[in-house]
């Protein structure tokens, strides 16, 4: 699935709100660093909510 640049900012934000003052100012390789990011913590925390 193809993400548009709006749809990984929702994302990250959905995964870290803390993030919402500083990601409109973030590049994108940034927000592709940090999307990838976003995508590990959620598979984290469904792992653990698997095996819980």
């Amino acid at each position: 699935m193809i993400m548009t640049q709006q749809s990984k900012i929702n994302f990250i934000l959905l995964v870290n709100p803390r993030l919402s003052s500083v990601i409109e100012a973030m590049e994108d390789h940034q927000i592709e660093r940090f999307y990838e990011e976003a995508q590990k913590e959620l598979d984290k925390e469904l792992d653990e909510a698997a095996f819980a």
